[in-house]
């Protein structure tokens, strides 16, 4: 199994929040920039650059229909821990 740094999810890289239901029930604004930190077989931290920022784990299987990957931007290895997020992405 590849978790963290695999191709698809590389630790670092940067993501847009959607427009979703889900990302406003958390309080994420559509538009905001996303740092993927974590990663583990169900889930994965991320930051979100807004206020003073957000950490959430956000289970897998949500991830792709409210986040998009940002290809022009390049890996952010300040945002990379070495442990999950606690606060669960609902």
């Amino acid at each position: 199994m590849v978790h963290a740094g695999d191709q698809l999810f590389p630790l670092g890289s940067a993501w847009t929040a959607l427009p979703t239901a889900r990302n406003t029930l958390n309080e994420i604004m559509a538009g905001k920039r996303v740092y993927l930190q974590f990663a583990d077989a169900s889930s994965f931290s991320i930051y979100v650059d807004q206020g003073m920022g957000v950490q959430l784990r956000v289970p897998r299987d949500l991830w792709g229909q409210n986040f998009r990957r940002e290809f022009a931007m390049p890996i952010a290895s300040a945002y990379i821990t070495s442990k999950p997020n606690d606060q669960i992405y609902r």
